[in-house]
C-alpha cells in the first residue's frame, strides 16, 4: 500500500512540474511600435536619462527592464531598406510585401492582420498613433490597399474595421479627391457607429460613454501629426493620454480581452531630420505610454503580454562623431527648446515676410532656444561657419535647401543642428531609413516565445500561436 501511495505521489509531482502541452493565451495584448526606433535611438535616450537629464531623480526606459530582449530583421519583399507600409504589413499580418504596399501581399493579395483575427475572436481592438490614423503603420492593421498614399480608401477601411478605439492626428483625405460624390469619411465613421472626439476636452465630454471612438486632435487643420512633444502646447493630445484613454475604453466589458497597438510615429520624423533632442523627447513620451501599459500589466500579470519593437531604423544614429571627438555631452539636449522643424519654419517665415534679421539677433535666439554660447561652448571657427550660412540664407539668399521625407530645411538650420549634434557627440549617417536590425522587448504571458533573433514577420505568427489562431 505504501509503495502504491509513493507511485501515485511521484506521478502527481511529475505532472505538476511538467510544462503543459499548450501555452497560456494572453487576454490583454499591448503592441508598441516606435517608428524608426533603432538600437542607437534607444541607447542614446537611455544614456540621456541616466547621465544627461537635468533631474533630481533620473528616469529610465521601462522597456529596458523587460525580461525578454531580442532583435528583428526588417527588409521588405523588394528592398533591403523597407518603408513603413511594408514593415507595418509584416508586423501586422506576418507577410513580407513590397515597399508602399499596405495590408496586401507582393501580388496584391488581401492579407489579414493579427488585429482583425483577434477582433473576430471577440477581443476589443485599439489602434493609436502620434501621426495620422491613415498613415502606414496604423493602416497596416486594418487597411488593404496597393499604395500607402490612398488616404481616403485607407480611412474607409478604418471605418469598416469595426475596431473599438482609433486615435491619431486627423484624416488626411476625408473626401475622395478622385470621386467627389463618394461619402465623406466623417459621415461614414458616424454611420458605422463611431463617436468623433476632438482633443482631450472632446474625449472627456463625449468619449467616455461611447461605443466606438475616433479620437483626433482638436485642431482639424493639422492632420498629419500631433506635433513634436517639445513643440506642443499645453492640453494637446498625446500618446500617453490616448494610451490611458484606450485602456480605459477597451477594458470595459472586455470579457475576451483586448489588443492595443500604440505607435510613436514621430520618433521616425525626428530621425529623418537628424534632430537628436527631438527624437529623445519622442521616445520619452513613448516610454510614458508604456508605463501606463505596465501599470495595467502589474494588475493582470497572468493575463497580459506587452511587446515593444520598431518597424525599421531611421537615420543611422550612433553615439560618436566624425571629427575624432570621443566626448559625449547628452546634457546639451536639455537646452533645446524647439525642434529643428520649428526652427526651419521660423526662418522660412522670416524670409517670406522679408524681415531684417541681424546676426546678433539670431545669436540671441540660438542662445535662448538651444543654449549655444550660453550653455554649449562655441569657438570662433564654429561661429564663423554659422555666420557663413547665415549670410547665404538671409543676406545673399543663395542657400540650398535639404529635402527629407517630411521636411525642407534651409542651410542655416542644417548648420545649427550639425553643430549641436557634434557638440553632443551624436552621429548620423543618413536622412533616410537603413537596413539595420531593430530592438525587441517583451514581458508577460508568452514573452519567452520572442527570446531569439527574429524576422519582423515572425511576430504575428507567434501571436497567432499564443492566441490559438490557425
Amino acid at each position: 500500500m505504501r509503495k502504491l501511495f509513493r507511485a501515485i505521489l511521484l506521478l502527481f509531482v511529475i505532472f505538476a512540474i511538467s510544462p503543459t502541452s499548450e501555452a497560456a493565451s494572453p487576454k490583454y495584448i499591448f503592441y508598441f511600435i516606435g517608428d524608426g526606433m533603432g538600437f542607437g535611438h534607444v541607447q542614446t535616450t537611455e544614456y540621456f536619462c541616466r547621465f544627461g537629464q537635468n533631474a533630481e531623480t533620473p528616469d529610465s526606459l521601462i522597456f529596458l527592464t523587460f525580461p525578454v530582449s531580442s532583435s528583428l530583421q526588417t527588409y521588405s519583399a523588394n528592398n533591403l531598406m523597407t518603408c513603413s507600409s511594408a514593415a507595418g504589413t509584416a508586423l501586422a499580418c506576418g507577410t513580407k510585401t513590397n515597399n508602399t504596399f499596405l495590408g496586401v501581399g507582393p501580388e496584391g493579395e488581401h492579407l489579414t492582420s493579427i488585429a482583425e483575427q483577434l477582433r473576430d475572436k471577440g477581443m476589443k481592438i485599439g489602434i493609436i498613433t502620434t501621426v495620422a490614423p491613415d498613415d502606414a503603420t496604423p493602416g497596416a492593421f486594418y487597411a488593404h490597399q496597393p499604395s500607402r498614399k490612398l488616404f481616403y480608401q485607407i480611412g474607409k477601411d478604418a471605418a469598416e474595421s469595426n475596431f473599438d478605439f482609433i486615435g491619431g492626428a486627423g484624416l488626411r483625405e476625408p473626401n475622395n479627391k478622385n470621386n467627389p460624390s463618394d461619402i465623406n469619411l466623417f459621415t461614414y465613421f458616424a454611420d458605422k457607429g463611431y463617436t468623433l472626439c476632438r482633443g482631450i476636452d472632446g474625449y472627456e465630454q463625449s468619449g467616455k460613454n461611447a461605443d466606438k471612438i475616433l479620437l483626433l486632435q482638436a485642431d482639424s487643420s493639422k492632420t498629419s501629426s500631433l506635433g513634436y512633444t517639445m513643440d506642443q502646447e499645453e492640453n494637446s493630445l498625446t500618446l500617453p493620454f490616448m494610451t490611458k484613454a484606450a485602456i480605459g475604453h477597451l477594458s470595459k466589458n472586455a470579457k475576451k480581452g483586448f489588443f492595443l497597438m500604440a505607435e510613436g510615429g514621430l520618433i521616425d520624423h525626428a530621425a529623418h531630420i537628424n534632430d537628436a533632442g527631438c527624437m529623445v523627447q519622442e521616445i520619452l513620451s513613448f516610454n510614458e505610454s508604456l508605463k501606463a501599459a505596465y501599470e495595467f500589466y502589474k494588475k493582470h500579470p497572468k493575463e497580459t503580454l506587452i511587446i515593444v519593437t520598431a518597424d525599421h531604423e531611421t537615420g543611422g544614429l550612433a553615439l560618436g562623431t566624425v571629427d575624432g571627438n570621443n566626448m559625449q555631452h547628452l546634457d546639451y539636449i536639455n537646452y533645446q527648446k524647439i525642434s529643428k522643424d520649428k526652427l526651419a519654419k521660423i526662418i522660412k517665415n522670416i524670409l517670406k515676410e522679408n524681415k531684417k534679421n541681424s546676426w546678433n539677433e539670431m545669436k540671441e535666439f540660438l542662445k535662448k532656444n538651444f543654449g549655444l554660447w550660453d550653455k554649449i561652448p562655441v569657438n570662433t571657427g564654429e561661429e564663423g561657419d554659422l555666420m557663413k550660412y547665415f549670410q547665404v540664407t538671409f543676406l545673399s539668399k543663395t542657400g540650398i535647401e535639404t529635402q527629407t521625407l517630411y521636411a525642407h530645411t534651409d542651410q542655416f538650420t542644417e548648420a545649427v543642428f550639425k553643430l549641436i549634434n557634434k557638440k553632443a557627440g551624436i552621429g548620423w549617417t543618413t536622412f533616410s531609413h537603413t537596413g539595420n536590425p531593430v530592438p525587441f522587448y517583451a514581458i508577460g504571458v508568452g514573452a519567452e516565445n520572442f527570446s531569439k533573433p527574429m524576422n519582423n514577420k515572425d511576430i504575428p505568427a507567434i501571436l497567432r500561436k499564443l492566441s490559438g489562431i490557425k
